[in-house]
């Protein structure tokens, strides 16, 4: 090759790092907030006699801290600046629970209307464009090794605990009465609050099993895994999701 296709070559791979950006153009402003851990779900599942009526019992366990939100709003932003460098990102952080009940309402012609407490946040802030998390509802189909468990519809952040299936473990073949599911079901929204216009939104379901082979007795799923590794494979599986999902809600 040429020295002078070299150059040209060069410079070509060096506009398309720089991305679309037009000379002089600000850089996008983005706030970043998340509305989806204020509480985990602990399903437990129940024995179906030929009923398509979810049965499994629900609990909900509170999380004062916020840290979750914080979490998937710092690998959001993460993911946002591979994206888009020149970005500016602020975290927002949710100061009512109020807050996570219908935060938008979203109309004809991808309109939308923020909820008061919303709109009062917003007002804080002067950025452009708004990244909402928010808790995504999809049906539970928990990747097992070779086949997906589970029954019902599953919410936001929780674990799910089946008592009956046998499993077998991926890593050593023993397998256990019983399973502990972990999901992470999310929808992430760019807003234009300049405007009050829908961008784009994308939701996924991240989720993983665990053999209650893992359990001492190999017959309690819950204790398939302790606490630090229940929290850290939910994160996991948030830090997945989220990065997958950037760069389609970013796309040009």
């Amino acid at each position: 090759m040429h020295r002078r296709q070299l150059i040209q070559l060069a410079a070509a791979l060096s506009a398309g790092r720089a991305g679309a950006q037009v000379a002089g153009e600000q850089p996008a402003r983005y706030s970043i907030l998340s509305l989806i851990g204020n509480r985990l779900s602990v399903i437990t599942a129940q024995m179906q006699t030929g009923s398509l009526l979810d049965r499994n019992q629900r609990q909900e366990v509170t999380l004062p801290d916020g840290s979750l939100d914080l979490f998937a709003t710092q690998a959001t932003q993460r993911e946002l600046l591979k994206h888009s460098p020149q970005a500016s990102a602020e975290l927002l952080v949710a100061g009512t629970e109020v807050l996570y009940k219908n935060p938008i309402t979203v109309g004809a012609g991808d309109a939308f209307v923020p909820s008061q407490e919303l709109s009062e946040l917003l007002k804080t802030t002067p950025k452009s464009h708004l990244i909402l998390l928010t808790k995504h509802r999809a049906e539970a189909l928990l990747r097992a090794q070779n086949s997906s468990q589970g029954h019902g519809m599953l919410e936001g952040l929780g674990f799910y605990v089946d008592f009956q299936k046998r499993m077998r473990r991926s890593d050593t073949g023993e397998t256990g009465q019983g399973y502990l599911g972990i999901f992470a079901n999310i929808q992430i929204w760019l807003l234009d609050c300049e405007n009050n216009k829908v961008v784009r939104e994308v939701s996924f379901s991240e989720t993983t099993t665990y053999s209650a082979a893992r359990s001492e007795t190999a017959n309690d799923p819950w204790t398939a895994l302790d606490g630090a590794q229940k929290l850290a494979r939910l994160k996991s599986l948030m830090r997945t999701g989220i990065a997958r999902s950037l760069p389609k809600l970013l796309q040009a």
